[in-house]
């Protein structure tokens, strides 16, 4: 009997204390995705803390997580999301630098849960909702435009609906890649921005120089070498893939928008090597990745679509989406290569704000 009823003991011993495991677990849970999630920490006194125990009694620390976010979206939206935004944009245009176009796409992305692949392709929010974005944004600097800007949106979308390129119909975004150039710089900063990739670690100095074109010197200070040696590896797979952006430019009064011609300052400077390449139309050639599933290294494809179209089905897109709502989150916190692999691969049908942001701060930050 005594044999019974220390069995019985030991069990309701064990018992207890797995529930209170548990119970302190959803606890910490609760507290940190607060706190990471929305700027600051909860105290366990408050009604809200209250109010999401009771919510989240059985439920899994993902569904915890995702409760915390929908309890007030817009923190959610004004602190990590905003944060994942904010180096997007060229900050070293004085014109550019007040407006949070480009941040309210992605808070827009987060609010109405669309996966990140239609980053290119999902039209441009007309203006962040007021209430998580009246600070950060509201007009246009009045030398340049004399209107509101959700009126230059409505205007701009309006009369141009067939074409939305996403991201960079935002006049935050397009003017950082597409405002005077040649439009190379639109190659730089996809590649950092969008598969965080530094165009000097991939140079190849094996492909052919038949793309280069016309404005690039193959003598700098009439050394041959020089070219071969330091320029030839960038430029082979730049404007190879620059003719993508033909017919895209950007000014502060319209936007980002194409034309059915290519733009004057794709040939610029042509004296400098009257033997190079010019730009005659929006054919390009994939110099740039090897790896890429649907488009094949060496050929030849047209229009920005299809090039945007090719980061996206890139390995590197979704890892690298991961890599930045990490660093937004909790970059104190190291992540290895494998948990950012992972978590890219299991979102990889679903890539949104929300999950994973979720599955980064569960197996990462907490």
């Amino acid at each position: 009997m005594f044999r019974v009823y220390l069995y019985y003991g030991i069990s309701l011993i064990f018992f207890c204390l797995l529930s209170l495991s548990t119970i302190s677990h959803a606890q910490f849970t609760i507290e940190k995705a607060w706190q990471l999630t929305n700027g600051y920490s909860l105290s366990t006194n408050s009604n809200i803390y209250t109010s999401l125990q009771t919510t989240t009694q059985q439920k899994q620390p993902k569904d915890i997580v995702l409760e915390i976010i929908n309890h007030d979206q817009s923190l959610f939206l004004q602190n990590v999301v905003a944060r994942f935004g904010v180096p997007f944009p060229n900050r070293n245009s004085a014109f550019d630098s007040n407006y949070g176009d480009a941040i309210a796409t992605f808070q827009y992305f987060a609010d109405n849960n669309i996966s990140y692949d239609q980053i290119f392709k999902q039209p441009a929010p007309v203006i962040c909702k007021e209430s998580f974005c009246s600070g950060m944004i509201s007009k246009y600097d009045s030398i340049l435009l004399d209107k509101d800007l959700s009126q230059i949106y409505s205007e701009f979308h309006n009369s141009k609906p067939e074409q939305s390129l996403g991201i960079y119909n935002t006049h935050q975004y397009g003017s950082a890649n597409f405002l005077l150039g040649t439009n190379r710089r639109a190659i730089k900063k996809i590649m950092s921005d969008f598969l965080c990739m530094d165009i000097e670690h991939r140079k190849n100095f094996d492909l052919p120089p038949n793309w280069i074109s016309k404005d690039v010197n193959r003598r700098p200070s009439g050394d041959a070498t020089l070219f071969t040696q330091k320029c030839l590896g960038c430029h082979a797979f730049i404007d190879g893939g620059r003719p993508a952006f033909a017919y895209v430019d950007y000014t502060p009064r319209n936007g980002t928008s194409l034309s059915q011609e290519v733009r004057q300052k794709m040939n610029s400077n042509s004296h400098v090597f009257r033997f190079g390449t010019p730009v005659t139309s929006d054919t390009w050639i994939n110099y740039l990745f090897e790896n890429n599933p649907e488009y094949a290294f060496g050929s030849e494809y047209t229009g920005i679509e299809s090039f945007l179209d090719m980061v996206t089905k890139q390995p590197e897109f979704s890892t690298c989406f991961v890599e930045k709502i990490h660093k937004s989150t909790c970059e104190n916190k190291p992540m290895s290569k494998e948990q950012k692999e992972q978590i890219a691969a299991s979102n990889k049908s679903n890539l949104t704000f929300n999950n994973v942001f979720t599955e980064v701060l569960l197996n990462v930050c907490i």
